[in-house]
């Protein structure tokens, strides 16, 4: 081998080391959502979202929170934490630039519609993102099972999340029980 060559086969193969462990990862993760049992754990919504809002927010990404009266939701910050984070990094990945996050209570439950202005999800592809490996970014490190820690951390909290229709970007709307 050439040593260009021979650099190329190294650089192959410390990105495939590099997939396979952040593949490996998000499996795990996964493992866990799935089999999370809800704990008796609660937290306060608006803070924990105030609280990403401020460590994710940045000169290229701008996170609006549509403030209500404070509310307790049935799932630890960790949880919350995580579905969030989840969302975040997936319109991060499709080049959004701003995240709009609105809560409104609708009786034992709260109704969260969390939207970007990125690239969107198309009609042929909104059916399967919440399948796990389903991903338009493999080639960027896309693993394909983030939505499906969210689907599965929500439907074990008794909670739900849809795709919605919109015009740019994503749009989707989540329910979760208050305490």
């Amino acid at each position: 081998m050439t040593p260009k060559e021979r650099a190329r086969f190294l650089t192959n193969i410390q990105d495939d080391s590099d997939r396979l462990k952040t593949l490996v990862s998000r499996l795990l993760e996964l493992a866990q959502a799935d089999g999370f049992m809800p704990s008796a754990q609660t937290s306060e919504l608006v803070s924990v979202l105030d609280a990403l809002s401020k460590k994710h927010q940045s000169k290229t990404l701008k996170i609006n929170i549509a403030k209500s009266a404070p509310l307790t939701v049935a799932m630890s910050q960790e949880v919350v934490e995580m579905i969030f984070m989840n969302l975040i990094d997936n319109a991060q990945k499709h080049e959004a630039s701003q995240i709009m996050i609105d809560i409104q209570p609708v009786g034992e439950q709260v109704e969260i519609f969390f939207s970007d202005d990125g690239n969107g999800i198309s009609k042929a592809n909104a059916r399967k993102i919440f399948d796990p490996f389903f991903t338009t970014r493999r080639h960027s490190g896309g693993t394909g099972i983030g939505l499906g820690i969210v689907k599965s951390l929500l439907e074990n909290h008794h909670g739900s999340i849809r795709l919605q229709e919109t015009k740019k970007g994503a749009h989707f709307r989540l329910m979760v029980a208050v305490k």
